[in-house]
């Protein structure tokens, strides 16, 4: 019988340890510097675009309104020489009125009075809205009287748009004007 194995091969002994020969690592197998480079230039590269996209989304148009935007607290809102507060149940109204419209801007006309520097919001009124989607509102304009004439913006939007401004000098139809961005912050032009 011929032999199974040629002349230049030699016979593989059966008595190898796999785990030894696996646990031996490769010199393949570590990266090189290069590689360690590249993957750091684009974890950084990665983490750039999404700081500057969570900036440009939140920030270019937000951050000034943010900053010039007023936050109520427990007494009211600042409000120049004055100070704007809500009657009992008026500020819950006026959150619930905006979460109904959630998504869509919609207005509201604060009706109140005026006393030793305190303005008083009593009673809320909501206009006839004509048409409303996620960046305007149309509506009817605040009865005489109206102090304050709100609308809505999206989540920390607080800067009046060219359209709201082109709003305040055709009609007049309140003391004063203001964009609600969160629940308790109002930005007033």
């Amino acid at each position: 019988m011929a032999p199974l194995l040629s002349a230049n091969e030699e016979e593989i002994p059966f008595d190898i340890n796999e785990d030894e020969i696996l646990a031996k690592p490769l010199d393949d197998a570590k990266p090189s510097k290069l590689k360690k480079a590249a993957a750091a230039f684009a974890a950084f590269l990665l983490f750039f675009l999404i700081v500057s996209y969570s900036v440009a989304f939140l920030g270019m148009d937000s951050i000034p309104g943010l900053i010039k935007s007023r936050q109520m607290d427990v007494y009211g809102i600042p409000l120049g020489d004055s100070m704007l507060v809500f009657s009992e149940g008026i500020y819950d109204e006026i959150v619930s009125y905006a979460n109904e419209n959630e998504g869509v801007e919609t207005k509201f006309c604060l009706m109140g009075e005026r006393k030793d520097g305190i303005i008083t919001v009593t009673s809320l009124f909501k206009p006839l809205i004509i048409a409303q989607d996620f960046k305007s509102v149309t509506s009817k304009p605040c009865p005489e009287g109206t102090i304050v004439s709100v609308h809505t913006h999206p989540l920390l939007h607080c800067t009046p748009s060219i359209q709201d401004y082109r709003a305040l000098h055709s009609s007049q139809d309140s003391e004063y004007n203001a964009v609600m961005c969160e629940r308790g912050r109002f930005y007033f032009y």
